[in-house]
């Protein structure tokens, strides 16, 4: 901030306008004094020269004396191994007088010869192992082989005994068929075990009918069963017997019928048949007649009556037509007196009122939809109270005030209603910045990352500048620009913009 005020401070001009004050004249633009800020440079890269200096001492330091005690532990493991040396070399001398051991042996080369002695040794130790287990492993590959070739030839067998792809599912199908079979021949033995014990029942039936037979065949004339089968008509006689009489008998019932109708018309004549002469008869006509002219007559005059009367209802419709034609044409006044039609304007504002709040309520969910799919906000319906209602989409559609919800689902949804006010009054303002305060606290981190992400959507499609002002801790890993505001003590604090 100081750097920025000096640099507006060198672009100062005589005559114009301070773009901070306001005034005319800029006295301290020029012959500034300037602040002296070398020395302490310096003193401040003597004191960081003294620091690195110091460490590196301390460090060096630290390093000699674990240098020193690791001289001195070498110093005391050489005579260690000295002192061991020349007591093997005594106890060599003691055991082997006879051998003199030269002091000028290369015993390095000789150490490294036995080695690469001892590394053959192992050597032709692992290839006669290896040359071992392949002179014990022919006679176990001549096994196998013998036993491959047993294999092909009892594959070759089963081949040609079995042809299909599926041994087990076909042994299973087999099986199968077996079972059934053995329960059809079941059934078969249970059948024919029921038909004989019928036949039997029939014959013992038989037996005891057949005297009863032949007694009442001996009334009709025939001493044996057989004579008695032999008078039977044959089928063709007996069928055109029984057509015949089913015809007769047709025709019995139809005639019956038909005498049954003659004798109850005779009756009612005889009941009809009066008992005046033809003169009285004469006059009853006459009288009958006149009667008739006198109803015709009225007739007459009720369909004079009856033709006023469509005439009428004729001129009623064309009257209700034009009536409903000047209904159309006065509906729209109607409407407006009904919507506006209040000396106050009440009524008009209301209405106003109600479709912004639609509109406003339609933006508000296209925007909640980005933070969370279970709710939507609707107006309240004629037996709900005042308040804003949320559906809520998990539970059915159920519709429930906002009051009920939690303090999270609070924030979303006024969040939600906030970015729509922000819409809709961007149609005919200009808003380039957005500010909200709080509430981020109330929400469950996956809310919190879902709705961090639909504003960071809405800065990068409307270029919009938005404010989060919160203590939340785990904002600061999401929002790169802060303004972070720390108290200093006595009432006083300090802003620093940060990214």
């Amino acid at each position: 901030m100081r750097a920025k005020l000096e640099d507006y401070r060198s672009k100062l001009i005589d005559n114009e306008p301070c773009p901070l004050c306001g005034a005319l004249h800029h006295p301290y633009a020029e012959h500034l004094p300037k602040e002296d800020d070398q020395l302490q440079q310096q003193i401040d890269n003597a004191k960081s020269i003294l620091t690195a200096s110091t460490k590196e001492i301390a460090s060096l330091t630290s390093e000699l004396k674990l240098n020193s005690a690791s001289l001195a532990n070498l110093d005391a493991e050489i005579k260690e191994l000295e002192k061991k040396i020349h007591s093997k070399k005594e106890l060599f001398s003691a055991t082997f007088k006879n051998h003199q051991v030269d002091e000028e042996v290369d015993w390095d080369r000789k150490i490294s010869t036995l080695e690469d002695q001892l590394n053959n040794l192992e050597a032709y130790e692992k290839e006669l192992s290896y040359f071992q287990s392949i002179e014990k492993g022919i006679p176990i590959l001549k096994d196998m082989q013998r036993i491959l070739n047993d294999g092909s030839k009892l594959k070759q067998q089963l081949n040609e005994l079995y042809t299909g792809t599926n041994i087990h599912a076909d042994c299973r199908e087999l099986e199968n068929k077996w079972l059934q079979l053995i329960q059809q021949k079941e059934h078969f033995s249970e059948n024919l075990k029921l038909a004989e014990t019928k036949i039997s029942e029939l014959k013992n039936k038989v037996l005891v009918l057949e005297p009863e037979l032949a007694k009442e065949l001996s009334k009709k004339g025939f001493s044996t069963i057989p004579e008695a089968i032999s008078a039977l008509l044959s089928d063709r006689l007996y069928n055109d017997l029984r057509t015949e009489r089913d015809s007769l008998r047709t025709e019995i019932a139809s005639a019956t019928a038909t005498l049954k109708v003659i004798s109850s018309q005779l009756d009612l004549l005889k009941t009809k048949d009066v008992e005046e002469t033809s003169e009285q008869l004469q006059e009853q006509l006459n009288s009958k007649k006149q009667q008739l002219e006198s109803l015709q007559e009225e007739n007459k005059e009720l369909d004079r009556i009856l033709k006023n009367h469509e005439d009428s209802l004729l001129k009623m419709k064309a009257i209700q037509l034009e009536i409903a034609e000047k209904e159309k044409k006065s509906k729209r006044w109607t409407l407006l007196n009904e919507l506006i039609g209040d000396a106050t304007g009440k009524k008009f504002n209301d209405f106003a009122q109600d479709l912004t709040l639609s509109q406003l309520l339609h933006l508000a969910n296209i925007r909640l939809k980005d933070l969370t799919d279970r709710y939507l906000i609707d107006k309240p319906s004629a037996d709900e109270d005042d308040g804003l209602v949320a559906i809520d989409q998990h539970m059915g559609g159920q519709r429930r005030s906002v009051k009920t919800l939690s303090g999270g689902e609070t924030f979303i949804l006024s969040l939600s209603l906030a970015l729509a006010l922000s819409d809709l009054a961007s149609k005919n303002v200009e808003i380039n910045s957005l500010f909200i305060d709080e509430g981020f606290g109330t929400l469950d981190p996956e809310t919190l990352d879902q709705t961090l992400d639909t504003l960071e959507r809405l800065q990068a499609e409307s270029s919009k500048t938005i404010g989060i002002i919160s203590h939340v801790d785990s904002l600061k890993e999401r929002i790169a620009t802060q303004i972070k505001l720390s108290r200093n003590g006595q009432g006083y604090s300090s802003l620093e913009v940060v990214g």
